[in-house]
C-alpha cells in the first residue's frame, strides 16, 4: 500500500471487483452469524457477540503473508487486500456495533452515552447488577495443594501409579 509501483498496484485505482471481494467477506460474516445466531433462538447480546467473532480476522496474517511470499509490484498489488479488508472491517463491525447497542442488542443501555459505553464492563453489571469498582479474587492454597497431590482422582479410571 505504497506509492511507488505501478498503476495497478494502488490501493485506489483497483478495478470494482477488488473492493467488492474484500469487503465481501466481512460483510457476509456479519449477516449470517447474526441470521444463523437468531435461528438457533441465541440472546441478543450473543448474536452481537457470534456475528463479530465470525468476520472479525487477524489482517496481520495476510499481511506476514504477502510480505513473505511477494516482492515489488505483486507485493504491493497483495498488500492492498489486508488493508483494504482491514479498512471495511473497521468501518463494518464498528457499525454494526453502534447499530446493535442502539438497537438494544447489547448489554449497554441504548440510551448511555458513547464514552460511558466503551468504558463500562456491562457483563459484570448486568451480572450484579450494579458497577463495580474492582473485583476481588482470593487463592485458597489447600484447594491447589489438593489439585497438585491427587490429580488422579480427576482422570476418571485412571490409577495411581
Amino acid at each position: 500500500v505504497t506509492n511507488t509501483g505501478d498503476a495497478d498496484s494502488k490501493i485506489w485505482s483497483r478495478h470494482w471487483t477488488f473492493y467488492a471481494a474484500c469487503a465481501a467477506p466481512c460483510f457476509l460474516g456479519l449477516l449470517v452469524a447474526s441470521i444463523m445466531a437468531s435461528v438457533l433462538s441465541l440472546e441478543r447480546p450473543e448474536r452481537m457477540t457470534v456475528a463479530v467473532e465470525c468476520c472479525y480476522q487477524n489482517i496481520g496474517i495476510g499481511t506476514s503473508l504477502a510480505l513473505t511470499m511477494f516482492e515489488g509490484n505483486d507485493l504491493n498489488r497483495a498488500m492492498g487486500i489486508p488493508f483494504f479488508y482491514g479498512v471495511c472491517e473497521a468501518v463494518m463491525v464498528g457499525s454494526y456495533c453502534v447499530g446493535c447497542w442502539k438497537a438494544g442488542w447489547s448489554k449497554a443501555p441504548s440510551d448511555a452515552p458513547l464514552w460511558k459505553v466503551l468504558f463500562t464492563t456491562y457483563e459484570v453489571t448486568s451480572v450484579y447488577g450494579e458497577h463495580l469498582e474492582g473485583i476481588e479474587m482470593t487463592y485458597d492454597e489447600s484447594s491447589e495443594k489438593q489439585k497438585t497431590e491427587a490429580p488422579y482422582l480427576e482422570m476418571g479410571d485412571a490409577k495411581k501409579t
